[in-house]
């Protein structure tokens, strides 16, 4: 019995020290692998900014400040990093383009930057549509979406009777006995706009709940974030030398 107790504890120790051995092993071939493993979601994200011709300092007036232009970025996540393009549509009914061969070419010596120009602010929208449907983001960031999309779908809706809400969503065919919800109300009390399949992100409401800072405008909120100075002009100087420069 001694014996048969002897060698069935040499076996157990064997196996033990044998499982021991080979965990060391697997921990070691995992020590070798990278730690993170990225598993690539194909994320789609646009990040746009409007820019109206106004005589306000601070913000646009909805009812008669015209969208002059739209500069907005795609990001593509793709197994093999993220593919990013930059582009902007821009108006030119108003707009003093003298040699506008000559801006084109300028956008096009930058990577991945494009120019594209339309005839008037309906065709502006409607053009924004289309890429909206076109690349199918998941994702939309504006830095403000009071000065951005939510003033971009109710100049749409005021001036031309166009619904941004449906166009920009996932499902913009309206389905029979469906109701729309077309806003919910933020913790705040504002009424925000639903954009059905999207994420809207306001990095403005973000940035207030990430970082302390003194004041939150976008030249104060770069410098501390990405640690870059970024001048400040007022809205009106920068259209007048959109206009008047142009």
């Amino acid at each position: 019995n001694k014996i048969g107790v002897e060698s069935k504890s040499n076996s157990i120790l064997n196996t033990s020290e044998s499982f021991s051995n080979n965990t060391i092993n697997i921990h070691l071939d995992k020590l070798k692998q990278p730690d993170l493993i990225h598993e690539c979601q194909y994320l789609t994200i646009i990040s746009f900014e409007i820019f109206c011709h106004t005589n306000e300092s601070y913000a646009f007036a909805l009812d008669k400040d015209e969208i002059f232009s739209i500069f907005y970025t795609i990001a593509y996540e793709t197994l093999n990093g993220w593919k990013i393009q930059s582009s902007v549509l821009i108006s030119t009914q108003h707009l003093r383009i003298t040699k506008p061969n000559i801006l084109e070419k300028s956008f096009r010596s930058l990577e991945n930057k494009k120019i594209e120009f339309v005839n008037n602010e309906l065709e502006l929208i409607e053009e924004f549509s289309k890429i909206i449907q076109q690349s199918d983001p998941d994702i939309f960031v504006c830095f403000d979406m009071k000065l951005s999309l939510y003033y971009l779908i109710k100049r749409a809706k005021l001036k031309y009777n166009l619904d941004l809400l449906i166009k920009f969503s996932r499902i913009p065919e309206q389905q029979e006995n469906v109701t729309r919800s077309r806003s919910h109300m933020a913790a705040n009390g504002d009424d925000l706009p639903v954009i059905v399949g999207r994420i809207l992100l306001d990095l403005w409401r973000i940035l207030r709940s990430e970082i302390t800072l003194n004041i939150y405008t976008f030249e104060n909120a770069i410098y501390h974030v990405l640690h870059e100075r970024v001048p400040h002009y007022d809205i009106s100087l920068l259209s007048k030398w959109f206009i008047d420069e142009g």
